[in-house]
């Protein structure tokens, strides 16, 4: 049984693994901009309404 065709990366465990890492690490880095992201646009809105509250 040939699995080569249907798993390019077999025989480059090397660059396997450090696609995998690289694929962790953007993931990673996505997440966490995309959070922070979030949070200042919450911030943002929160600001404006108490600004709008106190009749700025």
């Amino acid at each position: 049984m040939n699995t080569q065709g249907q798993n390019p990366q077999a025989g480059r465990p090397a660059q396997s693994h450090a696609a995998a890492v690289n694929h962790a690490a953007t993931s990673a880095f996505r997440q966490t901009f995309g959070f922070a992201i979030t949070f200042a646009g919450f911030v943002t809105l929160a600001a404006q309404a108490m600004a709008h509250l106190n009749g700025a």
